[in-house]
């Protein structure tokens, strides 16, 4: 007599469409099969009957649905009891103090070792510091060097003085004189250039200015501002009665008026004083390496407001001989751009 055959479970695992055929969910063990049939999620066909596959360990399904290794912040193993009190515990590989997957060293160090969150795997991480050639926001300048460069030392702090940005190529001026480390372009605007002998000086209105500092990114900084008349009279040089310490003049940006005080308070409506000597560089009354023009007839815009309400005034200076601070509303004048180095 030949061998029996079952010729349902040939014909059921072979299609598996008619619903008598298909075992419950979870109940494929031992089910009859032929070779290439499918057995079921989590099974296949040894030997003619359905064999549960063997799970792999190494991988575990994250809750979030992805798959994690047991590294980094994708295994999903809640951590142990113990784990961020910062002593390798139980069945921990690591423990850094804390329950938290760091993404980057502290900024300074370069290479560092840090834990995940559940303490499970330990990561090799790199960080931001002085002199890998991307300006932090810790740092006011850096050119890639761990020795500093021209204009940016060591500590990535500008130097004083006239230096070169090192990030496109153009000049800045780095004061500290108001009491606030201040940035100047090195150039007035239309200026470029080595000793600004590019191109011609932009006379040009207190809009214009405004729209100019603001959409400027010279030495690669986009926070310029028009400058306002205290900041101006810090770069005075070689005129006592105007220079920002021991003057005998009173307008500063402080007495400016404003939304609440439409006129100044400055007591008087201007300055104007012969100073005694030659300028530091022969022609313009501010710091000798500072570059630009400063003719008589082209003073430079503040932001201090001489007046505000139906019609607006802003004083505005000039460092030639004489230096003076007086009132302007609608007048093209010079502007150098300045913000705040720290």
């Amino acid at each position: 007599m030949g061998s029996f055959v079952d010729y349902k479970t040939l014909f059921c695992t072979a299609i598996l469409l008619l619903p008598a055929c298909a075992p419950e969910l979870g109940d494929w063990e031992e089910e009859a099969c032929v070779p290439f049939s499918e057995c079921g999620p989590g099974y296949h066909c040894e030997n003619d009957v359905c064999v549960k596959d063997a799970s792999d360990e190494s991988n575990t399904s994250g809750a979030d649905g992805g798959v994690s290794n047991g590294e980094g912040g994708g295994n999903n193993t809640p951590p142990s009891e113990n784990c961020g009190n910062n002593t390798i515990e139980d069945d921990e590989v690591c423990d850094d103090g804390n329950q938290v997957t760091e993404t980057e060293c502290a900024y300074g160090t370069s290479t560092c070792t840090a834990c995940n969150a559940n303490c499970s795997a330990e990561l090799s991480l790199v960080g931001r510091y002085c002199g890998d050639g991307v300006k932090d926001p810790e740092e006011e300048c850096d050119e890639g060097s761990e020795n500093g460069g021209t204009g940016c030392s060591n500590t990535c702090e500008l130097a004083s003085g006239l230096v070169f940005s090192g990030v496109s190529g153009e000049y800045v001026f780095i004061d500290d004189t108001s009491g606030v480390r201040l940035m100047w372009q090195g150039c007035p605007a239309g200026q470029t250039g080595y000793e600004c002998e590019d191109n011609s000086v932009n006379e040009i209105s207190y809009l214009e200015a405004t729209t100019f500092c603001s959409t400027s990114d010279w030495g690669g900084y986009t926070d310029w501002e028009i400058p306002n008349v205290t900041q101006l009279r810090s770069l005075v040089r070689g005129c006592q009665p105007l220079e920002l310490t021991g003057s005998t003049c009173p307008i500063l940006h402080s007495c400016g008026a404003s939304d609440e005080q439409e006129e100044h308070t400055c007591g008087v409506d201007s300055c104007s004083e012969n100073c005694p000597g030659e300028p530091p560089d022969g022609e313009c009354h501010w710091p000798e390496d500072l570059w630009g023009s400063c003719d008589t007839y082209e003073p430079y815009w503040s932001s201090t407001f001489y007046s505000k309400g139906a019609s607006e005034y802003y004083f505005v200076m000039g460092f030639h001989h004489p230096v003076t601070i007086k009132q302007d509303i609608m007048g093209e004048n010079q502007v150098r751009c300045v913000r705040t180095a720290q």
